[in-house]
């Protein structure tokens, strides 16, 4: 772990810097990251392994991660470190991860899923309109637990990542951007199910009744 006691000026010189850092453990395996494909048969997920962070679960509620960082990144903790003396005296980079994954966590969660503690009047929702309010997507999100929601002869899909919002009556074919029409696909399921609906070869279609008159 990259302390200011053990700091050596010495690595700013290089391009990329390695450290090890202390926090809560993720809820499953994180050694690799893999990237999933969809078989078009059956729309089963396939995986490809892709080289990631490290990290090794130490006890039931801290691991250690080891990550490489470029020079400007490092420099950036080092700023960091110096503007939080006064909160964290030790410079401790685990503890300063953590603050700022807490504030990207909020702000990712307001984006895209509309989390808020003081949630404004319900926005209408426009029949001819593919903008999903965001009292929807609270909703939405909260009803599918964050996780894609397709099913096949496997079960449910375990994915959380590159998740969107799906459309089962397809938007193309009429159908509203509503709670009850809406379900959370990952980015994988949403294109096998759009190219089951639409053919192979997908591109966005207006609705008929909101085609511009020829």
């Amino acid at each position: 772990m990259i302390t200011s006691e053990n700091y050596l000026t010495g690595l700013l010189g290089a391009d990329s810097i390695s450290f090890r850092a202390t926090h809560e453990p993720p809820p499953g395996p994180s050694r690799v990251h893999w990237t999933r494909d969809l078989r078009p048969n059956d729309g089963s997920a396939h995986y490809n392994r892709v080289l990631s962070a490290r990290a090794e679960p130490l006890a039931p509620v801290r691991c250690k991660m080891q990550f490489t960082v470029t020079r400007d990144t490092y420099g950036k903790l080092r700023r960091v470190q110096d503007l939080l003396r006064h909160r964290v005296p030790n410079g401790d980079p685990a503890a300063i991860i953590d603050r700022a994954l807490t504030l990207l966590l909020e702000s990712l969660e307001k984006q895209k899923t509309g989390a808020t503690e003081q949630p404004r009047r319900a926005e209408p929702t426009r029949k001819h309109s593919r903008h999903v309010p965001a009292n929807v997507r609270r909703a939405v999100w909260a009803r599918d637990a964050g996780r894609c929601r397709f099913e096949g002869a496997a079960g449910r899909c375990h994915e959380t990542g590159f998740l969107e919002f799906h459309h089962v009556v397809p938007y193309a074919s009429g159908g509203a951007t509503t709670v009850e029409n809406l379900e959370l696909r990952c980015a994988a399921h949403n294109r096998y199910e759009a190219e089951h609906h639409f053919g192979l070869f997908v591109r966005e279609i207006q609705p008929a009744w909101n085609a511009l008159p020829s």
